[in-house]
């Protein structure tokens, strides 16, 4: 029993430590972007994106097809993270491909 009491002790431990070095580590990935590394850049881009809602989501959808913006998808476009991740993607489809 008592070495029961030790393991769930020592996991719920290791889950506050690990909990408590996520956002370093997410932070680490994408405020160092690299310039010579498209597959990165997309990587913090998308590490960095807010999440949709699903009405945003299906507006967002019907503006990729063609639909004129509505009031929903400006606001999402306008979320500062939004324009960070579109300017890193941005950066990332200017780096030549390799050779």
């Amino acid at each position: 029993m008592r070495n029961m009491t030790y393991n769930r002790k020592r996991l719920i431990s290791s889950i506050c430590v690990i909990l408590a070095l996520w956002p370093i580590g997410i932070q680490a990935a994408i405020s160092t972007p690299e310039p010579d590394n498209a597959a990165l850049l997309y990587y913090q881009a998308f590490l960095l994106r807010p999440e949709l809602d699903d009405e945003t989501f299906l507006n967002y959808d019907s503006v990729l097809r063609g639909a004129p913006p509505n009031q929903k998808v400006r606001d999402y476009l306008n979320i500062r993270e939004t324009r960070e991740t579109l300017r890193i993607a941005e950066d990332a489809t200017k780096i030549p491909h390799c050779n």
